[in-house]
């Protein structure tokens, strides 16, 4: 299908008579058909509530998204056929670019109301070409009705595809005859042998598993599900960051353990000992420093199911004067979870609710009552300790999902979906714990749903930003052509994003996001920076070229150097193209061109330069001769006169007293032999004499 044209699908919502069918959660059921429709299509920004416009590249994919949303949704929020279709006019239209916008873009137009709830239309140039086959994959079988206004009442029949569950094992952490396990949630076992009582922080797989793709995901969960007891032993025996990071069952078997890392011992042990105060801080595998203390002890002791030392060194820490009592009495409150004295558990966990004082206090005791509560079928206590939670942080993720798991085990599993959703989307951790949980198994179906959308988006958005690296990084590489050159890095990156990209798991998308985006903000630094210095450059050729030209406007001998002149003229109308150039959206082509003439022109200066030395020294020549010109001439005059003069002054002032000096001096062969020298030797000496000291002079 060409470029140029796309489908646009505009759904009309009838906002009132959608209320009177699913009241108000209307406006949600919109939002999510919405999101929904983003994952395949493209929202029109004048897409609105009332009027959804959503472009797509084929029709088949319009229809099969728009069908299979309005589908899952009415599941989800509980449609009921008596109460008829929902109120929304839907219509496909083949829009070409530079189209005027057609008459499907105005919600208020009178045709929408000539058209059935939930039955889609098409215009008739879609109807044209998609019956002649011109678009289309043939997936949905298209058949065409004419109705009324040109629209065609379009059916379709889209084959039964079976279900794929995306994580089939969800159930296998409940398939034991116990009540779920305080600390991690499995029927397998009782809270007293959890396997999750050996686990220190360090212990963490849910950030490496997230690398997994989820058919591995899956498959390794189930195979760990059936190995438990081999795996309970080597977690017993201890393990080390190395064998997790090389043991992927290893990382999905902790990673299960980590959904609820909150209420087990470890984190009472981190959080006892962590001085941050920040509630995000306390869940990251940070190893504290408690040796030899009492609650420390304890907890050695409790993990090892000493149950009786246990007691007593945590009541031992509740009297000690400055002693942790508020961890304490939790630490009882376990110590009573495996003895399986309920009351007790319940007495210690309301006698550490009282003695919270800090936030951060108040917001784990909540955490581990909400959960107390939610096991012991009293969801009503549940939900009112967790809004304990929610007036200190109403943000708090860990609290959220929790709420959002009551939702769903009771009357409002479209409300918990939705906060699922939101919930998904901001952590990432989340995304796991919502597929993998097994207190969502009675909405399994529809958060898997969400989870596939939300896998989708986010494929989608790491696509289009790779896409844009792509382009931006290999356009650099036209910048800086060679393998050695500044973008060389940049791609060496852009190739391990390609890869990244290529596994396909939720937390490399994730990063390929989030990567790409600093791998353009790096490139867009580079570009920049190179377009200052390109930019520099021919602020300094212009100046260059200036001085050349001023030097040659005072230069007196111009006849002697013509090709100055013209290697000037060349360089003017090279440097007016390059700034013409170089005020052009540059890309990597334009960049060299200007680097090209750059280097032409610099080339021309620098021959400019050498042809300016040899100027310097004509100039120099041609100066010196005029002076030595007129200083000779002048020096002849004075020294011919004055030896004129000379030799008939001596003579006089001799007399008759000089012997012979006289017929010398008159001597005329002696005379002309004197004035010869003179002109010859002595007026050039001291012309040449006074040409240099002027020449000194004025250098």
């Amino acid at each position: 299908m060409a470029a140029e044209v796309s489908i646009l699908l505009a759904i009309h919502a009838l906002n009132s008579q959608g209320q009177n069918i699913l009241g108000d959660a209307w406006t949600d059921f919109l939002l999510d058909l919405q999101q929904d429709l983003a994952v395949k299509g493209k929202e029109n920004p004048a897409s609105t509530e009332g009027l959804l416009l959503f472009h797509f590249i084929q029709p088949d994919t319009a229809c099969i998204t728009l069908l299979e949303s309005l589908a899952r949704l009415k599941q989800v929020y509980e449609w009921k056929e008596n109460v008829g279709p929902l109120p929304l006019h839907i219509v496909l239209h083949l829009e070409k670019e530079g189209d005027p916008p057609c008459p499907v873009y105005d919600a208020t137009a009178s045709f929408w109301d000539l058209l059935q709830y939930e039955q889609p239309y098409v215009t008739r140039p879609l109807k044209q070409r998609w019956s002649e086959g011109q678009i289309g994959e043939n997936l949905v079988s298209p058949s065409f009705t004419e109705a009324s206004n040109g629209l065609y009442l379009l059916s379709t029949s889209i084959p039964e595809i079976s279900r794929v569950e995306l994580f089939p094992h969800r159930s296998l952490p409940l398939a034991g005859p116990f009540p779920p396990c305080f600390y991690c949630g499995m029927t397998t076992h009782k809270p007293a042998i959890c396997p999750g009582k050996m686990l220190t922080m360090t212990d963490q797989g849910i950030s490496l598993a997230g690398y997994l793709p989820l058919e591995t995901l899956s498959e390794l969960f189930g195979k760990a599900m059936s190995v438990q007891e081999k795996l309970a032993n080597m977690m017993a025996s201890g393990t080390t960051v190395s064998q997790i990071l090389q043991n992927q069952l290893l990382q999905v078997y902790l990673a299960y353990f980590d959904l609820n890392l909150i209420y087990q011992p470890r984190f009472l042990l981190n959080i006892a000992f962590n001085s941050s105060s920040k509630w995000e801080e306390l869940a990251k595998p940070d190893t504290v420093s408690a040796d030899r203390h009492s609650l420390h002890l304890g907890l050695d002791c409790l993990r090892v199911g000493q149950h009786a030392q246990a007691e007593d060194l945590f009541v031992e820490e509740c009297r000690r004067p400055k002693g942790k009592q508020f961890y304490a009495t939790i630490g009882r409150a376990f110590v009573a979870l495996e003895l399986e004295r309920d009351n007790d558990l319940e007495h210690f966990l309301e006698h550490a609710a009282v003695t919270a004082n800090s936030d951060k206090e108040k917001i784990y005791i909540s955490l581990l009552q909400a959960r107390y509560y939610a096991l012991h079928d009293d969801p009503w206590k549940a939900g009112r300790v967790l809004d304990t939670i929610f007036s200190l942080r109403r943000d708090l993720a860990e609290a959220l999902f929790r709420q959002a798991q009551l939702m769903v085990q009771g009357d409002l599993r479209e409300k918990g979906i939705r906060q699922l959703r939101a919930l998904i989307a901001d952590r990432k951790e989340l995304f796991l714990a919502a597929l993998m949980d097994p207190q969502l198994l009675a909405v399994a179906g529809p958060i898997e749903d969400l989870i596939a959308v939300r896998l989708q988006v986010q494929r989608q958005e790491a696509e289009e930003n790779l896409l844009t690296a792509q382009s931006v990084c290999h356009d650099l590489q036209s910048w800086f052509p060679g393998e050695e050159g500044p973008a060389a890095s940049l791609l060496a990156d852009l190739v391990g994003l390609e890869k990244q990209f290529a596994q396909g798991s939720y937390y490399d998308l994730i990063d390929v996001a989030h990567k790409t985006q600093v791998l353009l903000r790096a490139c867009y630094r580079l570009q920049e920076s190179t377009l200052d210095a390109m930019h520099a450059d021919i602020v300094r050729m212009v100046a260059r070229w200036e001085g050349f030209r001023r030097y040659w406007q005072t230069y007196p001998y111009q006849s002697f150097f013509e090709n100055f002149q013209e290697i000037l003229k060349v360089s003017r109308e090279k440097l007016s193209e390059t700034e013409r150039l170089a005020k052009q959206n540059m890309h990597g082509q334009l960049y060299q061109t200007v680097q090209e003439r750059l280097t032409q022109i610099k080339e021309n200066c620098d021959t400019l330069k050498l042809l300016s030395a040899r100027m310097a020294w004509v100039k120099t020549f041609c100066d010196g001769a005029k002076v030595f010109g007129k200083k000779l001439l002048i020096t002849e005059i004075v020294l011919l006169a004055g030896v004129a003069l000379l030799f008939p002054v001596l003579a006089f002032w001799l007399g008759g007293n000089s012997g012979g000096m006289v017929e010398l001096l008159t001597n005329a062969w002696l005379q002309k032999q004197v004035l010869l020298v003179v002109t010859i030797f002595v007026a050039p000496l001291f012309a040449l004499a006074q040409t240099l000291w002027q020449m000194m002079d004025t250098a």
